[in-house]
């Protein structure tokens, strides 16, 4: 049977800026852990007082590496987030996608610059 995992960012990070790709990373496993046993997320920014792109990119942005967009959308509820910070979030999400849809054309152009 699927279930919900509610993820509070706070109880991890003990911090409300919501800023160190570490923390972001650490949320990220839980995220990724969850999809893997088939469970939905209830990921909660609530107590955010900051919310910089890096941590959403770490939290968000990679899971569009490792699971298809469509299951993305289905298994992830983002609640919680504090007025004004929404854009940032969006804007993982875009990047995420963007970069991972076009992964292999990426390495292969930052192959000419560090060859």
């Amino acid at each position: 049977m699927m279930a919900l995992q509610k993820i509070k960012i706070l109880d991890l990070t003990n911090d409300p800026n919501f800023v160190d790709t570490e923390d972001g990373n650490k949320v990220h496993e839980l995220v990724a852990t969850a999809f893997e046993r088939g469970d939905n997320v209830e990921l909660s920014f609530v107590g955010a007082s900051q919310i910089i792109t890096a941590f959403t990119n770490a939290v968000i942005g990679q899971l569009y590496n490792e699971f298809p967009e469509d299951m993305i959308k289905r298994k992830l509820k983002i609640v919680d987030v504090p007025e004004g910070f929404g854009g940032t979030i969006v804007r993982s999400i875009n990047r995420g996608k963007r970069f991972y849809e076009n992964k292999d054309e990426i390495g292969e152009i930052m192959s000419h610059y560090e060859g």
